[in-house]
């Protein structure tokens, strides 16, 4: 009984990483076709294909899939640049800011949903919610769900006009 529970133990932690490495290749070309110039309107079809990736290899298993859009690599998952006039590091209300997402507020998180333009840094994201195959959580205390995320951040191809965010000043 106790190298069944390890046999079962090791091949759900196998299966865990099996659906990681497959779900970071299909990211991988993922991301790569999306920063091509036709990837803006084949954003759908982009997902299905890492939908398709994985899907046959879970058991009751989901695919999330976003994209955030920046101007540099420094700006993924950080505020939109401001000027701290008072240099306490904190974006206050009368200071101006580049409104990169362009709906005129300050944001904590800077980007857009949604692939962006030319040039643009894109954070493409897919997080996977499945089933375990294996008894594991009861007899561990194991979640009977598991969840990966898989990331890649890459640059748009410069195939067009590229525009500064607007400097806002409240």
């Amino acid at each position: 009984p106790v190298l069944f529970l390890i046999l079962m133990a090791l091949f759900d932690l196998g299966h865990g990483l099996y659906v990681r490495s497959v779900l970071y290749g299909a990211m991988q070309k993922a991301g790569r076709d999306s920063t091509l110039e036709s990837g803006s309107g084949q954003m759908a079809a982009i997902d299905k294909q890492v939908s398709a990736a994985i899907l046959p290899i879970l058991t009751g298993g989901s695919v999330n899939v976003t994209r955030t859009a920046t101007q540099s690599f420094a700006a993924v998952g950080a505020g939109e640049p401001f000027a701290d006039d008072n240099t306490n590091d904190i974006h206050d209300a009368k200071e101006c800011f580049d409104d990169e997402n362009g709906n005129g507020v300050w944001d904590a998180v800077a980007g857009v949903a949604g692939l962006g333009g030319t040039d643009d840094v894109v954070n493409y994201t897919a997080t996977v919610t499945f089933n375990r195959i294996f008894p594991m959580p009861g007899l561990l205390g194991w979640d009977a769900s598991q969840q990966i995320t898989a990331q890649t951040v890459l640059r748009n191809q410069p195939y067009g006009d590229d525009t500064p965010p607007p400097l806002v000043c409240p």
